[in-house]
């Protein structure tokens, strides 16, 4: 891992090691995700996702244009890092947003982050054909508050 962080330092990536944790170690991918508009974009919809006023639809009317693989993909790495911490207490893919995952985890049921995190897995089989990405979208902010507790105060 110290050898791809430094790789990818060497090959001008801004954020080396948490570009290997978005990219769950892959050097190449981790190069690939190395974008201000990717890191710009990212922080934003994980800002939403755990900020304490989270607003299912007004996230997911914000992120309506974005595409909808990469948000399932962040939801899906968010998702596993809460039920990591739920049962392990270890992060792999977030380590920037630490603090904001353990306090999900500690609102959130294990059990109902792993249903979750299974059913935006197989998501992925039609996540480049939604019949309404919006719609989409919207459905799985509102499940994501229900299970994090966090909608509605």
């Amino acid at each position: 891992m110290q050898e791809a962080a430094a790789w990818l330092a060497q090959n001008g990536a801004s954020q080396p090691e948490l570009a290997l944790a978005q990219a769950g170690g892959a050097p190449v991918l981790a190069a690939e995700l190395d974008t201000e508009e990717y890191w710009t974009s990212r922080k934003q919809f994980l800002d939403g996702l755990s900020s304490r006023a989270f607003d299912p639809l007004a996230l997911a009317e914000k992120f309506a244009t974005h595409p909808v693989p990469q948000l399932i993909n962040w939801l899906q790495r968010w998702t596993y890092d809460v039920a990591s911490l739920c049962f392990q207490q270890r992060l792999r893919y977030n380590p920037d947003f630490k603090d904001a995952l353990a306090l999900t985890a500690r609102n959130a049921n294990g059990l109902d982050v792993l249903r979750f995190h299974r059913e935006l897995v197989r998501f992925q089989r039609i996540v480049n054909h939604p019949l309404n990405a919006r719609l989409l979208i919207e459905d799985l902010m509102l499940q994501y508050a229900r299970l994090a507790r966090l909608a509605g105060g």
